[in-house]
């Protein structure tokens, strides 16, 4: 299986992450086969939702980067 792994800088532009972009990435999450591994990483399994959260932290000022991976069994 395929996976995408979205790690972004949780800094961004401010000393303090907007409560937004949160909100926001908590509906992308909720909507979607993502979720959080770490405080700054998301597994996401479809290309498409790997690029929507990459550029709402890309729009709150984050360094984005996009692992792409393959479970082996």
């Amino acid at each position: 299986m395929r996976k995408y792994y979205v790690i972004y800088d949780h800094k961004m532009n401010s000393k303090h992450i907007p409560r937004n972009f949160y909100y926001q990435l908590k509906s992308i999450l909720d909507n979607s086969e993502a979720e959080r591994i770490q405080y700054s990483a998301i597994v996401c399994y479809k290309n498409k939702i790997a690029v929507k959260i990459a550029n709402l932290c890309i729009d709150y000022g984050a360094r984005v980067k996009i692992i792409t991976g393959t479970e082996i069994n």
